[in-house]
C-alpha cells in the first residue's frame, strides 16, 4: 500500500481531453490536492488498527460504502457492486446539478439478480410477472433514492452488469438508436456470446419499464445491438479491473469510443483509482461528509507518527518474513 501515500495527486480524470466538461466535484484544484490525497490514504490504508465496517460514505440506503468496500477499488481485487451503485447514484446528481448535455441517466447494480432470472425464464419461454414487479421496485428504489436527480428522459441511460465479478455497462443511446455493450473484455462471438443476451435482456426489461413508466419504451425495441471497441481491450474477462473500466465508460462514454491515457496504462490506473475514491468519498451528498472530515482532521494531524509506526510494523514483518 505504500504506493497510495507516495502519489500526487493531479487532474487524473483528464476529462479536458475529452468533449464532455468536467464535474465540479471531480476537478481538483491546486489547494485541494493535498486534502484529497490525505483522504485517500485514510481510506485505503490496510496495514494499521482502522475499522474495516467504518461507514466511510452515506449517499442513500443501498449505497453506503463501508472502508471495507472502498479497499476493494484497489489493484488485483474484485469491487463491490456498492461501489458502482454509489457512483450512480453521484453520477446523476451530477448530472442535474451540471444541467450537461447530451442529458444522461445512471441505474445502479442491484437489478443483476433480477435480470439474470428473467434470462432463465426467457430461454425456457415463460414469463414471471413477480420478478418482473421486483425488478421495477429495484428501479423504483433507486430512483427515489437519488432524490429527483434521475432523468427518465435522458438521451443515453446507463445500466451497469455484473457477471461472476466481471462488471460491464449497457447503455441506451438514444441518440444514435442503438443499445452499446461498453466492456473492457472484447466478445469475438458477439450474437452468440452471454454477454450480448444479457445486454438483450436489459435492453428488454428498460424498454419494458419505459413503457411503464413513460411514454418512450416502445422505442429501444428497433435499437441495433452492438459491442462498442476500445482500445487495450481484452479476449478473457478481468474480475480485478473490471469495475475501474465500468466507472469510466459511465463517466466518460457519448456515443463513440475514447482514449483515456490513465485507463489504457495499468500503471496509471491506480492513479484513476486515487481520484475516484477522492471523488466517492469528498462528495457533497456524502451524508456522513462532516463526521469523515473531522476524523480526516485527526488523522492528518497525527500523520507524521502514524507514517513512523507503519513503517516500522512494516520492517518487522519484513525481517519475519525471511526467517
Amino acid at each position: 500500500m505504500a504506493w497510495v501515500a507516495q502519489l500526487t495527486v493531479g487532474l487524473l480524470v483528464r476529462k479536458l481531453l475529452l468533449s464532455r466538461p468536467s464535474y465540479g466535484t471531480i476537478k481538483v484544484r491546486r489547494g485541494i490536492r493535498s486534502r484529497r490525497k490525505h483522504a485517500v490514504d485514510y481510506c485505503l490504508l490496510d496495514d494499521y488498527n482502522f475499522e474495516n465496517s467504518e461507514s466511510i460514505s452515506w449517499y442513500s440506503r443501498h449505497a453506503t460504502l463501508r472502508r471495507s468496500d472502498i479497499m476493494t477499488m484497489l489493484p488485483e481485487v474484485v469491487m463491490s457492486p456498492v461501489v458502482i451503485e454509489s457512483w450512480a447514484v453521484l453520477l446523476n446528481h451530477l448530472e442535474s446539478a451540471e444541467h450537461l448535455l447530451p442529458r444522461m441517466a445512471f441505474f445502479g447494480i442491484r437489478h443483476m439478480e433480477c435480470i439474470m432470472q428473467l434470462m432463465d425464464i426467457r430461454e425456457a419461454g415463460s414469463q414471471s410477472n413477480d420478478i418482473t414487479d421486483r425488478l421495477y421496485h429495484i428501479w423504483d428504489t433507486f430512483i427515489q433514492d437519488c432524490d429527483k436527480t434521475f432523468n427518465l428522459n435522458a438521451e443515453f441511460i446507463f445500466v451497469p452488469v455484473n457477471i461472476g465479478g466481471h462488471f460491464a455497462c449497457v447503455c441506451i443511446n438514444f441518440g444514435q438508436q442503438t443499445v452499446d455493450l461498453l466492456d473492457y473484455q472484447h466478445h469475438a462471438n458477439w450474437d452468440q456470446s452471454e454477454m450480448c443476451n444479457v445486454t438483450r435482456q436489459v435492453a428488454s426489461a428498460v424498454s419494458d419499464y419505459l413503457d411503464v413508466r413513460t411514454d418512450r419504451g416502445y422505442e429501444i425495441t428497433s435499437f441495433e445491438h452492438r459491442q462498442i471497441p476500445f482500445r487495450r481491450q481484452t479476449p478473457l474477462p478481468n474480475i480485478t479491473e473490471s469495475g475501474v473500466f465500468c466507472m469510466m465508460y459511465m463517466l466518460m462514454y457519448e456515443g463513440l469510443p475514447f482514449e483515456h491515457p490513465d485507463l489504457e496504462r495499468k500503471r496509471n490506473r491506480r492513479y484513476l483509482v486515487v481520484e475516484l475514491v477522492a471523488t466517492l468519498v469528498l462528495a457533497d451528498i456524502n451524508v456522513n461528509r462532516d463526521i469523515f472530515e473531522a476524523k480526516l482532521n485527526g488523522f492528518i494531524a497525527g500523520k507524521e507518527d502514524l507514517w513512523a509506526k507503519l513503517q516500522k510494523k512494516r520492517k518487522i514483518k519484513a525481517v519475519l518474513s525471511k526467517k
